[in-house]
């Protein structure tokens, strides 16, 4: 409907608005009194690389992204004024895997692809050491999913195991043929990798996942399509396998329910706004439910032990790395 006069009390009001920025003005009877910033001004760039160049130049004040070579790019351009800060998280980076489709509808794949996933490497490479790596087999982060870690699975660590993973694919009735890898219906195993152009740490994490999976025998191809055609298949589940954040918050239920509860289900062709994979487990959806709803203590615990024991042994999703709050800004301007 139309409200050419809304009422509000924010101290802003939309000057400007188009599909790359947008305009923010202050008020002149805001009821808080006079503002120290008179205009906000919201600017959407390319790739990762233009608004490094934009916050180097001063041309951007502060962002929420990956800078590639953050030191060199950014802090010593300007060490007196230029920031960085990235501030844990319980919030990860996770390959979403279509779990309704081959070749990731068979948890013996899902399975050994974890085992494969060098996350050392990716922290390191991708991520330029810029995060701490993601250890922990549950998924939590360090080190501020360390105390909801439970006892099952302390002290229990991501390793690269090849030869446990091509156990498991045996054991499941995988087999070999010239090095590719053979499904128990006599394909052979591929699929694609898809994240958006310009996204640089997740650009370089998909190689990095596509030459593990290589070990296994596994053909994969790479997609990078521009972000608004991406997001829309992530949203439709109408991929094999995408690098995604999960959704976090001061427990691990919001990093969880993202990536396996039944209350993001929605049939592939239709919009989801978590669960992209389409894990379909009543048991997660159930513990999930009871973990955020029970007020008593043990019951709480007992949740998330099950939630991580489903997490670990049906990888509905794969941990591939931790996802601090990550933020740059200048003080030439403005500080406090």
């Amino acid at each position: 409907f139309d409200n050419p006069e809304p009422v509000g009390t924010g101290p802003y009001v939309l000057s400007q608005f188009d599909t790359q920025s947008v305009e923010m003005t202050a008020r002149d009877d805001y009821w808080g009194g006079d503002l120290a910033v008179s205009t906000l001004y919201y600017v959407s760039y390319s790739d990762n690389t233009a608004l490094t160049t934009a916050l180097a130049n001063g041309d951007a004040d502060w962002a929420q992204a990956f800078i590639p070579n953050v030191q060199s790019a950014y802090l010593d351009k300007d060490p007196e004024h230029n920031v960085y800060w990235a501030a844990a998280s319980l919030g990860i980076d996770a390959m979403y895997v279509n779990t309704q489709q081959k070749p990731f509808d068979d948890v013996a794949f899902r399975q050994a692809m974890n085992l494969v996933i060098d996350r050392a490497q990716h922290a390191d490479i991708a991520r330029e050491g810029g995060v701490p790596p993601l250890t922990s087999v549950t998924g939590l982060p360090t080190p501020v999913g360390d105390p909801f870690v439970s006892p099952e699975f302390e002290g229990k660590s991501f390793e690269v195991d090849l030869e446990g993973a091509r156990s498991v694919l045996e054991d499941a009735g995988y087999t070999w043929t010239d090095d590719a890898l053979i499904d128990p219906d006599g394909e052979p195993v591929t699929f694609e990798l898809s994240v958006p152009q310009g996204w640089n740490d997740y650009v370089t994490g998909i190689s990095l996942i596509a030459d593990a999976a290589t070990t296994l025998g596994v053909k994969t191809t790479l997609d990078t399509p521009d972000p608004d055609t991406w997001w829309e298949k992530r949203s439709r589940g109408e991929f094999q396998a995408i690098l995604h954040w999960t959704d976090t918050g001061s427990t691990p239920y919001d990093l969880y329910s993202a990536m396996m509860d039944g209350r993001w289900l929605a049939p592939i062709g239709e919009d989801a706004d978590f669960n992209f994979g389409r894990f379909d487990s009543p048991e997660a959806t159930a513990a999930l439910n009871r973990y955020a709803t029970t007020s008593d203590d043990a019951d709480r615990q007992a949740a998330l032990e099950e939630i991580e024991r489903i997490f670990v042994d049906e990888v509905p999703a794969m941990p591939i790395g931790t996802r601090p709050f990550i933020g740059s800004n200048n003080t030439r301007n403005f500080v406090g």
